[in-house]
């Protein structure tokens, strides 16, 4: 048996509550006030104008300063209010005070003076090994040789101690080891000749220390 159930039922709905605003009276309710639109309508408000206005010069004064801080008229990485050397010219490397860095010359090399090349090349006695002190000379004589290709003659010499045949051989040795020097450094072989003269041709007295010494050579001729 199928049941029935009423079909004119009456429904309603009642609500009770109540409200209140926060802060000032004089403030409208945002629930129907636009915060935009009131905002221009407060910019009316003489004092509120004012107020902005100073607001506005406040943070143009420090966008000012900001610029200042920044400004580098000439452009070296260093801010004119910190830059001790002001104007420095472009290009110029400078210090964090804005001055030149001057910077040590590194030391030139001395070029070899062309009086030292060709000079005569002293020996120890008894000896044709090449003393270092000659290198300079030598060094400069084969730059010379190498740049002008020019021929050079080597004469050997000796002191009077010894037979007149040992010290020829001697004053051979001493020539040879001159142009073994420069043939090392570059010099063409051909272009260099040898001469032994012995103890002949002495350019100081053989018969002191002192004048041994200068005889105990090798001269250059071009």
């Amino acid at each position: 048996m199928r049941k029935s159930y009423p079909t004119k039922d009456r429904y309603s709905y009642g609500y009770a509550g109540l409200e209140w605003t926060l802060g000032s009276s004089s403030k409208p309710s945002l629930e129907w006030v636009n915060p935009v639109a009131m905002m221009y309508d407060e910019l009316y408000d003489e004092a509120l104008r004012k107020e902005v206005a100073a607001l506005k010069g406040r943070v143009t004064n420090v966008e000012n300063a900001v610029n200042d801080l920044k400004k580098d008229s000439d452009g070296d990485g260093v801010a004119d209010q910190f830059d001790k050397c002001p104007n420095t010219p472009a290009g110029t490397v400078v210090d964090g005070s804005g001055c030149a860095i001057v910077f040590p010359k590194a030391a030139e090399a001395t070029p070899t003076a062309s009086a030292d090349a060709y000079s005569n090349i002293q020996f120890e006695f008894d000896s044709s090994v090449l003393r270092t002190s000659s290198y300079p000379v030598l060094d400069a004589t084969s730059a010379d040789l190498r740049a002008s290709g020019a021929k050079v003659e080597l004469d050997g010499f000796a002191s009077s101690e010894g037979t007149a045949a040992h010290n020829l051989a001697l004053s051979k040795d001493r020539a040879n080891s001159v142009k073994t020097y420069l043939v090392n450094s570059g010099v063409d072989a051909k272009k260099i000749k040898v001469k032994a003269y012995g103890e002949t041709m002495p350019i100081a007295d053989n018969s002191t220390e002192e004048g041994r010494v200068l005889n105990r050579r090798v001269q250059f001729k071009k």
